[in-house]
């Protein structure tokens, strides 16, 4: 799915040659709010990529008893987090009105901050998924 969202992204700048932040045509940058965005947004693409390997992974060596990539589940918050933070400056800088900019951040703040704040569920050994 994020390969699809970026195609589709890369798509719509081809004309303008709009790409990272730089018009390649203009020979500029666009504002700090949007490089940042797009290169936060990067960095969460490349990082769920990253993610879905390292889960095959940790789920082919679970099966035969081995523990291993322990870090996933904070990966995966970081992903989220960045995720939440690159989606935050895109609110930020579209032609919403407030009200609308306040409803839209606090459901995403809130539906990426519940993955931070429930328990963890727990398996038969009493220990974390």
């Amino acid at each position: 799915a994020p390969l699809g969202g970026y195609l589709c992204i890369f798509m719509a700048h081809l004309p303008a040659l709009k790409y990272f932040g730089y018009d390649f045509k203009k020979g500029e940058w666009a504002s700090l709010s949007h490089v940042l965005h797009i290169w936060l947004g990067y960095a969460a693409i490349f990082l769920a990529l990253y993610q879905a390997g390292t889960g095959f992974a940790k789920v082919n060596a679970l099966s035969r008893g081995q523990r291993v990539y322990t870090n996933h589940g904070t990966l995966g918050k970081a992903i989220m987090g960045t995720g939440l933070a690159a989606f935050l400056l895109a609110v930020y800088f579209w032609a919403w009105s407030i009200p609308m900019k306040i409803v839209i951040s606090g459901l995403a703040a809130a539906a990426v901050s519940s993955s931070f704040l429930l328990p963890k569920p727990e398996t038969k050994q009493g220990v974390a998924a």
